[in-house]
């Protein structure tokens, strides 16, 4: 049975066709095998040998032969590639998959990315960012959170940083921490807002 197109971004042909774009044109300097994607768009290895070679035909990645195993990259020289990667970071990005993975947690009343990822989703230019920073509001129970966080990390394969701060610190904005976070892009993660105090 055919695999639905994703609803954030319609134009393309399945959700794992977009998780596949999404980690290879995300992270331009890696090279994937086709197990390792399999395993991040959680569908086999042919299919995702197939959306693979389509993408190289539409000039959007590269395979590498390496013996039997074949690698796969961002074509960055694509027209393509800088406004795709810019949609799909959007779509399928740290953004969504953190509100995706911290909804619904207790004791979260704000969560928010800056640094980096932040500056990008503001459209500041730059390289893709080597790590995921991440501000919680209130009082969860950080395990759940890590754990929550954790999954975006193997799907991202970027650290993630967390660091967490009371509604009162927020509020109060005094912490230099909070000064500097508050000066710079923040993007607000509305899946994360939660109707626990």
């Amino acid at each position: 049975m055919r695999a639905s197109a994703p609803l954030l971004l319609p134009i393309l042909r399945s959700r794992a066709q977009a998780e596949i774009l999404a980690v290879v044109l995300g992270n331009p300097s890696a090279r994937f095998s086709l197990t390792e994607l399999a395993a991040i768009a959680g569908t086999s290895a042919a299919t995702v040998g197939r959306e693979v070679v389509r993408a190289e035909q539409a000039g959007l990645v590269q395979i590498h032969g390496i013996g039997r195993t074949k690698l796969v990259s961002a074509d960055t020289s694509s027209d393509y590639f800088e406004p795709l990667a810019r949609l799909l970071l959007v779509g399928f990005g740290p953004r969504r998959l953190l509100e995706e993975k911290l909804a619904g947690l207790p004791g979260i009343e704000e969560a928010y990315l800056f640094g980096s990822w932040a500056a990008r989703y503001s459209g500041d230019e730059g390289p893709a960012p080597r790590d995921v920073d991440v501000l919680i509001i209130g009082s969860p129970d950080r395990t759940a959170v890590y754990a929550a966080v954790e999954a975006v990390e193997t799907e991202l394969r970027r650290p993630i940083q967390v660091t967490f701060r009371t509604a009162e610190q927020w509020e109060k904005g005094s912490d230099p921490f909070l000064v500097t976070v508050r000066s710079r892009p923040l993007v607000l993660l509305t899946g994360a807002e939660s109707d626990s105090p």
